[in-house]
């Protein structure tokens, strides 16, 4: 099977290898701007084109060239120091590993877990609070660190599977290193009432949070519930809930159309026995034997869609941290596209769209989304949800070269599905105009 490499680059700029001496003044009659040039040990230029210029033209009668490359971009191969992040099968599972290389998360980006208290004073955790610690809705008062520690851990276990601190020598990593509000709205034997948990989405909307996680649920239709989930997703957040932990019917709020309702996946991405399942499933995520800080500065391993809609909520604000910019409905958007798909080849109500995948929603970010980049820049090429394909997405026509130079495929203008199947594995170069990417193709 062949996997796609994207080896993404410098928009417009090029690296220009030749035999002996860089043709200066021949590149420079081209329209090009040089941005550097080196004689020594290796012969090569490094230019930038302009608008008007295609890189054919360029190219064209330079002497002594011996290949031309996109000026690539690298980044650290980064593995977090925390000793426990060998046992969070989760975080591989969904690709927060790679998705890591391009962005660990910015504490700017609030996340609001209306749950139990947290332990804010946490050593894992401590550091992704600001002096605004959240609200205390089951005691109405302004500080929500639980009433009962060790026995209220459920909100502290939830937040640590999104945004334990990554790479900071304790315990575990969540999936993003992003800012925290706890809304305790669920007292120390785990039960809420539907207008504390209603106060505690309005108080998060209202205070600037982006993602507002909800590990909590009920059987039972609230209108003021819905009318609390509306009113935040109008506001701009992105709401995620658990599915529920009985097989069968999703609760709310997960039921709602404005919530992400996310189920839970074994070791082995099957459904939990446990996880609930039905219409409304958009995601699924780890959430069985899952790895997680404890009040206490201590951490436990528990089981439960709680923890997959924490990881969820992690990747959401993980991929805003990559793109600020981005709506609530694009971040949606974003991680329905690029799941991993499981179950049923397309949506199934068991797996929904699939796997969160951290990686491919970070890169979707950080590159434009497929339907919008064609507007951004010419050229455009991203991973899909399945293997063999990727898209290609230009102003102009596209074509595709093998490392030989020999034109292997032609595609239209536009958004493009396109078909590796058939192509051994290597490298080629999707040209189109005065743009081209590498696409390096492996078993």
């Amino acid at each position: 099977m062949l996997t796609t490499l994207l080896i993404l680059w410098a928009y417009g700029e090029f690296i220009l290898a030749f035999e002996e001496r860089v043709p200066l003044a021949e590149l420079q009659a081209t329209g090009a701007s040089v941005i550097k040039t080196r004689e020594k040990p290796l012969v090569y230029a490094v230019i930038r084109l302009e608008e008007d210029r295609s890189l054919r033209d360029v190219l064209e009668g330079l002497p002594g060239l011996l290949f031309c490359e996109p000026r690539g971009l690298a980044w650290i191969n980064f593995t977090p120091n925390d000793p426990l992040y060998t046992n969070q099968w989760g975080l591989p599972a969904i690709k927060a590993d790679s998705a890591w290389d391009i962005e660990t998360g910015d504490t700017n980006i609030k996340l609001a877990l209306v749950d139990q208290g947290i332990q804010y004073t946490h050593t894992d955790i401590d550091g992704h609070f600001g002096a605004l610690k959240g609200y205390d809705f089951v005691d109405n008062d302004p500080d929500p660190y639980p009433d009962d520690i060790p026995g209220e851990a459920h909100g502290t276990s939830v937040v640590g599977a999104s945004a334990a601190e990554i790479n900071n020598g304790i315990m575990i990593a969540g999936t993003a290193n992003i800012g925290v509000y706890s809304l305790r709205c669920m007292n120390e034997y785990g039960a809420g009432t539907i207008d504390d948990i209603v106060d505690g989405i309005v108080w998060a909307a209202d205070s600037g949070a982006r993602v507002i996680n909800l590990s909590l649920g009920t059987s039972t239709y609230y209108a003021i519930l819905e009318a609390a989930c509306q009113y935040a997703w109008d506001s701009g957040c992105v709401l995620v809930a658990s599915s529920g932990s009985s097989p069968g019917s999703i609760g709310y709020p997960a039921k709602f159309s404005t919530v992400i309702a996310v189920g839970a996946v074994d070791q082995s991405l099957n459904l939990a026995a446990f996880s609930s399942y039905g219409p409304e499933q958009e995601l699924v995520a780890p959430g069985v034997n899952i790895y997680t800080i404890v009040p206490d500065n201590t951490f436990a391993v528990y089981s439960g869609t709680s923890y997959s809609c924490a990881y969820v909520s992690g990747v959401a604000g993980l991929v805003w941290s990559a793109n600020p910019s981005l709506t609530n409905q694009q971040i949606r958007d974003i991680l329905d596209s690029t799941a991993i798909d499981l179950g049923t080849a397309g949506w199934d109500q068991y797996y929904g769209y699939g796997l969160v995948n951290a990686y491919r929603a970070v890169l979707a970010a950080s590159t434009g989304t497929p339907e919008s980049a064609a507007g951004r820049t010419g050229l455009q090429v991203f991973p899909t949800a399945t293997e063999n394909s990727i898209y290609i997405v230009a102003k102009q026509g596209i074509l595709l070269y093998d490392a030989s130079g020999r034109p292997v495929a032609r595609y239209g203008p536009g958004n493009t599905k396109a078909d590796l199947h058939g192509l051994e594995p290597g490298v080629y170069f999707a040209v189109s105009g005065m743009e081209m990417r590498r696409i390096t193709l492996v078993r």
